[in-house]
Order: structure tokens, then sequence, then C-alpha cells
């Protein structure tokens, strides 16, 4: 099924019995296609579907409307949808989670431009070493990176067996 309505170009294909694609035409000419559920095929066939910093959206009331909004709901105050497998192209239910924002925070990747590679962990001009090893940022310092990491691992997992126990 294909649908158009100004720049919106959309179209629907079944895969098989599970997944369905969104084919969407950017301006550009650049067909992206978003994975989705078959059983939410209903759900989305009736709208115009675009692509917006990576995301399949619509618009609902001169606003964008994510897709994972449509099939999951729109998240409670404080919550987000968050993609297990990382690819913003997969709206398959297998593929969403709800989180809490700060979850989410502590769940990414580790960026590569850190300065010793380990999320909560930089290094001071004179060559120490800086860990946050508690609540509100809580820093200590350290002469060596291996004890800062130590500490850093210390405090992470302590985090961990606190979302584990609430």
């Amino acid at each position: 099924m294909e649908q158009e309505k100004g720049r919106f170009k959309t179209q629907i294909v079944k895969l098989n019995d599970s997944e369905a694609v969104i084919r969407v035409v950017q301006r550009n000419g650049k067909i992206i296609d978003f994975l989705i559920d078959s059983a939410n095929v209903p759900l989305v066939r009736r709208y115009k579907w675009f692509s917006h910093l990576g995301y399949c959206c619509r618009m609902k009331n001169n606003k964008q409307q994510p897709l994972s909004w449509e099939l999951f709901g729109k998240p409670p105050k404080g919550y987000l949808h968050r993609y297990v497998n990382g690819d913003r192209k997969d709206y398959r239910k297998s593929n969403i989670l709800l989180l809490t924002r700060g979850v989410n925070s502590f769940l990414q990747k580790t960026r590569k431009n850190l300065s010793t590679g380990r999320r909560g962990i930089s290094r001071y001009a004179d060559g120490s070493f800086v860990a946050i090893v508690g609540a509100a940022n809580k820093r200590k310092s350290f002469k060596t990176l291996e004890q800062a990491v130590e500490a850093r691992e210390r405090f992470e997992n302590t985090v961990v067996k606190a979302r584990e126990f609430y």
C-alpha cells in the first residue's frame, strides 16, 4: 500500500507473518525501511510517516509524534523507549524497552572520545585521575588509572545491586 501527501511518501510492505516494513522515501530520494511487527500494520497504515533524525515519525496537531508512541503509547513522565539492539529503525515489540532516563543514561555506550576510555573517569593536567564514586557526582582523586577504575567499578556494582533490590 502506498500513501502520498505533500512531501511524505510511505509504503507498507509485509515481509512475513511476523514482520513488516514501513518504507519511507525522503525528499532526496533516499529510501529508509523501519521494521515493525505485522500485528501493528493496521495501526500504522492510516498515517503518513517520515524520517526525522533516524526515527520514524508522523505529524499530529502540528507536532512530530514518534512511531514508538503510536505502537506502545507515550511513556510516562521521566521514562522513555529504548531500542535494545540500538537500531532506531527496529520498532518490533521485542526490541523496545520502557526505562527511566537515569537507567537509560547509565546503559549508554561509552563514548570513544573520553580521555581515559572509561565512563566516569577523567585525567587531570598533573597526570592524576579522578573518578565519580558516589551519588551527586562525588569525585575522588587517584594516582593511577587502575586505582580509579577499581573505585569506579565498586561504585557501579553498588548502583546495580541497589537497582536489583528495588
